[in-house]
């Protein structure tokens, strides 16, 4: 049978055998009185109440020491009143003592979850942020990559168009030039080439013609020059 959480009363267990009942009884968890009348140290017998008290609470159990003269009938009666006062008193502080731990831990408690329910709110609130904010530039780069493929379609599309007039025109024009390289064929092509060629020539001759100036400019001012 256990002993933890009882209340026991010994006599004469300063020393002992009245000592190592109460230690065997401490390491249940006995609250412990102890009634012995040896308050102080005395050279022939090892030990005190108060020496007892240390070794019973070092073994597990609430020691309550009480100097008593255990032959006085009336001192037993009154250690034993005295014991179920403060063993009552003892066990009330204990009580008070596990509420107060008991109501700390919960307000504790209470504040670690409220901060940990607060992080996890504002945690929540910046992903949501930053989800929204890559879905904002995963649509700006989707409507840009777009873009680039409309603008790219649209360019092959005209440089396709392009070569296009660009073979059908070559193709007018050697149907137009005859094998001795003389204009043939469709008239207006033809004078279209007439026209290129004629144009071609002027602009020819109007570059000779000023390179031609220069040179007869420069050689005056070189004969000039030498005169002087």
């Amino acid at each position: 049978m256990s002993l933890a959480g009882k209340r026991v009363f010994i006599t004469g267990g300063s020393r002992g055998i009245g000592l190592e009942i109460a230690k065997r009884i401490a390491k249940d968890g006995a609250m412990i009185a102890i009634a012995a009348k040896t308050a102080d140290p005395n050279p022939k017998l090892p030990g005190t109440i108060y020496t007892a008290a240390q070794e019973i609470e070092a073994a597990g159990g609430t020691p309550l020491p009480l100097v008593t003269d255990i032959r006085d009938e009336n001192a037993i009666a009154d250690a034993v009143s005295k014991a179920e006062s403060e063993a009552e008193d003892l066990l009330n502080a204990k009580k008070r003592e596990v509420s107060t731990i008991t109501s700390n831990a919960k307000r504790e408690a209470e504040r670690m979850v409220l901060t940990a329910t607060t992080e996890v709110s504002e945690y929540r609130n910046w992903l949501s942020g930053v989800i929204s904010e890559a879905e904002r530039l995963y649509r700006i780069q989707t409507q840009s990559l777009d873009a680039a493929e409309n603008a790219i379609s649209q360019s092959r599309q005209r440089l396709e168009s392009a070569f296009t007039r660009l073979s059908e025109l070559q193709k007018q024009v050697l149907s137009a030039i005859s094998a001795d390289g003389t204009p043939s064929g469709d008239a207006r092509v033809t004078q279209r080439i007439v026209q290129a060629t004629a144009n071609a020539e002027a602009g020819a001759a109007k570059t000779a013609t000023r390179k031609t100036g220069k040179k007869s400019g420069a050689a005056k001012k070189s004969s000039s020059k030498k005169r002087r």
